[in-house]
């Protein structure tokens, strides 16, 4: 590839950008940006809950079966 494709390549993608961008809606945008911080934060506590409901069950299953070991007799 040539210099003077790379720089008609960049030239290209820069008025593409340029065009898309002049159609953006400020009000859209900004409803955008406000919307980002209670999406992750929701998203954050979930994956924080089922982590911790994970371990939880883990561990409740994990005693049952301990207990019902322990109250058979003989070897396990």
């Amino acid at each position: 590839m040539t210099t003077a494709t790379v720089f008609a390549r960049a030239a290209r993608t820069a008025d593409q950008i340029r065009d898309e961008s002049r159609q953006l809606d400020p009000v859209r945008v900004m409803l955008t940006l406000a919307m980002v911080l209670p999406f992750v934060a929701g998203w954050l506590v979930r994956k924080v809950f089922m982590a911790c409901w994970t371990v939880l069950s883990w561990m409740w299953t994990a005693a049952v079966v301990g207990w019902r070991a322990a109250g058979r007799e003989g070897p396990p």
